[in-house]
């Protein structure tokens, strides 16, 4: 029987700590801007696109009202994402994800991620 041990190197972007093959792409990644912080935990938040709720066979569509309970990040922003949902906000930006939880018109609990173009203030803890 063999031993094989294998050094493999990474090189890993100090603000969103994603792992990269090449220095010269965690520098490039290190350098994109942070957004700042746009809720706190516990703020009274509104969601911008319709959900829906398709409880009972009654399709409802219906914005997502509730409250942060979690800070993702910073992560790097999906581009794809980005382009598709946000309109090219946030492109090549270094963003925090907020995970909101909200009641469904049928009396469920729910949870979603968003980004801060997706979301409204409504009330400040």
């Amino acid at each position: 029987m063999r031993k094989i041990v294998r050094k493999i190197i990474v090189f890993q972007c100090g603000v969103c700590k994603t792992e990269y093959k090449t220095i010269r792409e965690a520098m490039r990644c290190e350098n994109q801007p942070l957004e700042e912080k746009q809720f706190k935990l516990g703020d009274r938040v509104k969601g911008h696109e319709q959900h829906t709720c398709d409880h009972r066979r009654k399709e409802k569509n219906f914005l997502p009202n509730g409250r942060v309970i979690e800070i993702n990040g910073p992560v790097l922003m999906d581009e794809e994402y980005s382009n598709k949902w946000l309109g090219g906000k946030l492109l090549h930006c270094h963003v925090y994800e907020y995970l909101v939880e909200y009641e469904c018109p049928c009396g469920k609990v729910r949870q979603h991620k968003f980004y801060s173009p997706e979301l409204k203030l409504l009330k400040s803890k």
